[in-house]
């Protein structure tokens, strides 16, 4: 089970994500728990943005599962844009001699 809120990020500005409003949603074995198929942004006191969500998720199995997180931790590496912290991971192990 996946326990989750969406977050909205600005494309083009330096600023916090928002973080959706309401209750975490659930994903259990590939279906998202609930009827909320609407995603709530409050941008200020005033201002609500309201967008349509769907959720795709495929199984995979617990092998292949650890695997990726293995390969993920092996090749982590934290970088910031634009003062936004970032993680990129290696397509390829670096194989240069120094």
């Amino acid at each position: 089970t996946l326990d989750f809120k969406f977050l909205l990020k600005p494309k083009y500005q330096a600023t916090p994500c928002i973080v959706e409003e309401g209750p975490n949603r659930l994903l259990t074995r590939g279906a998202l728990q609930g009827d909320r198929r609407l995603a709530l942004f409050r941008i200020s006191n005033d201002e609500v943005l309201e967008y349509r969500v769907l959720i795709k998720a495929d199984r995979v199995s617990p092998f292949d599962l650890a695997a990726s997180w293995r390969a993920y931790l092996e090749n982590l590496q934290p970088s910031t844009v634009r003062g936004i912290p970032d993680v990129s991971i290696n397509s390829a192990p670096d194989t240069s001699i120094e």
